[in-house]
This record gives structure tokens, sequence and C-alpha cells, in this order.
């Protein structure tokens, strides 16, 4: 070792499940998961099969683009979900709050 210097340690990367919470009763184990939005907004999006509908209804490419109009409004639009500010809870439309 020069000048007191440590050498390092190759650093291993830690796994996310060895840090998420678990409950233990009797023979069951609960591990605790975090999904974010941006699953959950990719498959409704699939599911209304919006990139379809967008290509129907967007010009057709002609070779300019480096990505399809599509593709582009539908990141622009999750970009826009993920960041949108708390969202009003339904019971606030049923009562007209």
């Amino acid at each position: 070792m020069k000048n007191g210097m440590k050498k390092n340690k190759k650093h291993q990367p830690v796994d996310p499940a060895s840090l998420a919470p678990t409950a233990t009763a009797g023979n069951f184990t609960l591990h605790a998961r975090t999904v974010g939005a941006l699953p959950i907004i990719n498959r409704c999006m699939e599911r209304c099969r919006l990139r379809e509908t967008l290509d129907t209804f967007l010009p057709a490419e002609d070779g300019r683009n480096r990505v399809s109009t599509a593709t582009a409004v539908l990141s622009l639009v999750r970009n826009i979900l993920l960041r949108a500010p708390n969202i009003t809870p339904v019971w606030r439309f049923k009562h007209g709050v």
C-alpha cells in the first residue's frame, strides 16, 4: 500500500430483494415489493391498443424521423402521466367535492 491508501475491494451489487421488508408467520413468509407506475401505465396502453390507434390516425412515416410519431407521442403521454401531481381521488367526483 502506497501513502497509506487502502486497496479497494470490488464493489458487489446489493440484491434489492435482500433490502425489502419481510414478515414471517408459521410456514409463510411475505416479501414486500414496490412497483413503479411505468409497468402499470404500459399495460394500460397495451390494453387500450393506443399504439395501433395512433398508427391508424397519425400521418404515415416518410423516413425523415429517427423515431416514429406514435413512439414519440407515447413517450410524451408516459412522461405526463408519471409527472402528474396528485390525481383527484374518485370519491371527489362521486360526491361533487
